[in-house]
């Protein structure tokens, strides 16, 4: 009877055992579907757009063009999110110098900065970004360059005044987490007050005794590895000031991954008898997806997991360790690149072609091209490819020779020494505030209200007319918010066109409504978007080619450099009524058979101002919707002054028209127009059959630069607003025509065929990137 019973007390035990472990198994499977779930639900609602912001060099000289490409994407993936792109050039002290507004084709575009030749010598910045990237300023990309000029021949010097005197220093155990009495990786960075790195060598203290010295590399970076112990002190001492060390408080875990393989990634994972937990999951999470999952049993020895590295996606990914709690207790950033078929190393296959962006200055026909024939000639000139990292670009602007093993470990020390922000926590993620929404073009916002109470403005309509200067012409009308607001977007027009707004109460037309545009965000701004971050410096006094140094010798010659002390311009003086004439009317609108005129004295009303200032016009009845006509016509020579409506010589049976600011308009929209606010009228008697006006017209110009929207109803206030800055030519070259010194015959899409040139050394380098066949972000 004992033997059955202590039978069944076993096999009780193992159901339990079997049950427990199943239980764990579905914890951790529940874990993962959350994740995953979570995951897909946060990229449907906030997908993370990223740009890959790439320029031609990182130095130039005042004068010379910024040929700039963009590639925007979502994953690696072209985006098909955002249309609308800006790029901000600014100083280092964040004021803006340049901005522009471009429009993104099949997740690219392209633009240029031209350098005033007064820029000083100094660093500068590029950011670029979409709207929907402002809700996230981490996304935001941003490129260091150095501009020099004349300033430079007369006082070499560095672009900033280093100190190699260390003020600060970080130091972080691997993964976050460490294991007294074994081998700990940490890395290290040594900096100034200025956050800038320092080379120098460094101590490990215990209990201030020396255990281990190190050296940091130029970008104040160490990798060591040394067996801290519970309660001891320990401190780093570097240029005689000494630095504490505290680590985390989570000891007892040890996750190390070893990158040192060139295709497999080994991760093993240790812990002390001070962790309850035995069996853990490793997940490894690329932005909105998992992208690798594990299971470590202790008690079966499971320890370690090998990753193939092409079974893993290009860029950070986040490696969580999660217990049996489900809480996360280890965090490790890994950046992975391919060794096969890697964007870094794989050179183009001759049947491929690769986008090169080409200085199109030509001189005397021939283009003078700045390409990379090869990968051995990159290899050999220093290229910022942690500006490639967006989770880590505005961090750090680090310059790294190639991409060796060293560098890798640099980014690998670069990431580790970030915070984690989920170390100890359970798996969650918070929605995001959204202060910008995606642009799918050019977007007008603004307020309508009504003029005399504080009512809503629920039923309130905003009309805009948009004229470009590419001679489009948009009419748009907006429905109010019940605040006020209201917005227009994926309007398109280049360069520059002029916006024509007026409020209105589809109830109530006579009512008077206020409605302002906000400020454009375009042209506002005086400072940049993210600040500029310069911790990459250089000595520049030796390292210029012989080039350069001729052509800055042009700085202290060429008269084009000079300053203007005077010039004087002889003209014919104008009349001020020329002058108005020029600044306002288009030629249909001062054919020489108009009448303009300028208000002069007070007048209440337009109509006021009007009434027997041309000779023919009638206005007859109430000031505040009189009756409007033309009594005088000389149609095919006879004349007709009794105001007989003759348009139907014309086959048209419309009255006199109205124009605000050469736009159609109704009476008693010109009714409405405050006198203040009027620069010119144009009254012309003559039919117009091109404008519609066959009994004439009557053309209201407001003052331009006057913020209408505050005061006035329906004038069709005016202002103007950028659009988007004209891409730069971009060839396609194919890697046969890299030959130094060939010369290429390139057709241009209006058919003609220009020539260009190959540089004939190997002194040149600029990056080309691209979306390949499987629309993935390559850089050749």
């Amino acid at each position: 009877m004992s033997k059955c019973k202590n039978h069944i007390i076993t096999f009780l035990i193992l159901i339990g055992l079997s049950y427990t472990s199943n239980a764990q198994i579905n914890k951790f499977q529940a874990l993962l579907f959350q994740i995953d779930k979570d995951l897909e639900t946060h990229a449907e609602k906030f997908p993370e757009e990223r740009i890959f912001l790439l320029t031609d060099k990182e130095e130039y000289l005042a004068g010379e063009i910024i040929f700039i490409s963009c590639f925007l994407n979502i994953n690696g993936q072209p985006s098909n999110l955002s249309r609308t792109l800006y790029i901000e050039t600014g100083n280092e002290f964040g004021k803006i110098i340049d901005k522009k507004m471009l429009r993104v084709e099949k997740g690219m575009t392209l633009t240029s900065f031209q350098i005033p030749v007064s820029f000083t010598s100094g660093n500068y910045t590029l950011n670029a970004y979409t709207l929907w990237m402002k809700n996230n300023l981490g996304t935001i990309a941003q490129k260091p360059v150095v501009v020099i000029n004349k300033d430079y021949l007369s006082n070499p010097f560095r672009f900033k005044s280093i100190s190699n005197k260390a003020s600060q220093i970080l130091i972080e155990p691997e993964s976050h987490v460490w294991l007294e009495n074994v081998p700990n990786n940490f890395s290290v960075q040594l900096l100034n007050d200025k956050k800038n790195p320092v080379i120098s060598e460094f101590l490990i203290l215990e209990n201030n005794k020396q255990i281990f010295t190190s050296k940091t590399d130029s970008n104040g970076l160490a990798k060591i590895q040394f067996s801290p112990k519970k309660n001891q002190l320990y401190s780093i001492k570097a240029q005689e000031k000494v630095f504490p060390i505290s680590f985390p408080s989570n000891e007892g875990l040890l996750l190390k991954f070893n990158n040192e393989n060139k295709t497999r990634l080994l991760v093993t994972l240790e812990k002390s008898a001070a962790i309850a937990s035995n069996k853990f999951l490793l997940i490894a999470i690329d932005k909105e997806k998992i992208c690798f999952q594990a299971e470590f049993d202790i008690n079966e020895g499971a320890t370690a997991a090998s990753i193939l590295k092409t079974k893993l996606p290009n860029g950070v990914l986040n490696f969580l360790l999660f217990d049996e709690e489900l809480n996360i207790v280890a965090h490790h950033r890994f950046y992975n690149y391919k060794t096969q078929n890697s964007p870094l190393t794989e050179a183009p296959t001759a049947n491929e072609n690769i986008l090169y962006q080409i200085d199109t200055s030509i001189n005397n026909g021939v283009l003078n091209v700045t390409v990379l024939p090869n990968q051995s000639i990159l290899n050999n000139h220093t290229v910022n490819y942690i500006s490639f990292i967006p989770e880590i670009q505005n961090q750090y602007n680090i310059f790294i020779p190639d991409f060796s093993l060293k560098s890798q470990e640099s980014i690998d020390a670069l990431l580790e020494l970030l915070p984690s922000e989920y170390i100890g926590k359970k798996w969650h993620l918070n929605d995001q505030k959204l202060l910008y929404g995606v642009e799918s073009g050019i977007s007008l916002k603004g307020t309508v209200k009504p003029y005399a109470s504080n009512s809503g403005s629920s039923g309130y309509q905003a009309e805009l007319v948009i004229k470009g200067d590419d001679s489009t012409t948009t009419y748009s009308v907006a429905n109010a918010l019940p605040n006020g607001e209201f917005g227009i977007t994926d309007l398109s027009f280049n360069k520059e066109a002029r916006i024509f707004f007026q409020g209105n109460n589809p109830k109530n037309k006579k009512e008077i409504v206020k409605i302002q545009l906000k400020p454009s965000y375009l042209d506002t701004l005086n400072h940049l978007s993210l600040k500029p971050v310069f911790q990459y410096e250089k000595e520049y006094v030796n390292s210029l080619t012989t080039d350069q140094q001729k052509k800055l010798e042009i700085f202290n010659a060429d008269p084009k450099f000079k300053e203007l002390l005077e010039v004087v311009i002889k003209v014919k003086k104008k009349s001020a009524l020329d002058s108005l004439k020029q600044e306002y009317l288009s030629p249909l609108f001062d054919d020489g058979n108009a009448s303009v005129l300028t208000p002069q004295g007070n007048y209440f009303s337009i109509w006021q101002f009007l009434r027997g200032a041309v000779p023919g016009l009638k206005i007859e009845g109430s000031l505040d919707n009189p009756t409007v006509y033309i009594s005088r016509y000389n149609v095919n020579g006879a004349s007709n002054s009794s105001g007989e409506d003759v348009s139907a010589m014309w086959g048209d049976s419309k009255g006199v028209l109205f124009f605000l600011n050469e736009i159609e308009v109704s009476k008693d929209v010109i009714s409405s127009v405050n006198m203040e606010d009027v620069a010119l009228v144009s009254i012309n008697r003559e039919p117009m059959p091109l404008l519609g006006a066959y009994n004439g017209l009557i053309a209201i110009f407001t003052k331009k630069g006057v913020a209408l929207g505050n005061s006035t109803s329906k004038s069709m206030a005016f202002e103007k607003r950028k659009g988007y800055s004209p891409a730069n030519k971009v060839f396609h070259l194919s890697p046969d025509q890299y030959k130094p010194g060939q010369l290429i015959h390139q057709q241009l899409l209006n058919g003609k065929t220009i020539q260009l040139q190959m540089p004939k050394n190997h002194l040149y380098k600029v990056m080309s990137a691209g979306w390949n066949k499987q629309n993935e972000f390559v850089i050749f």
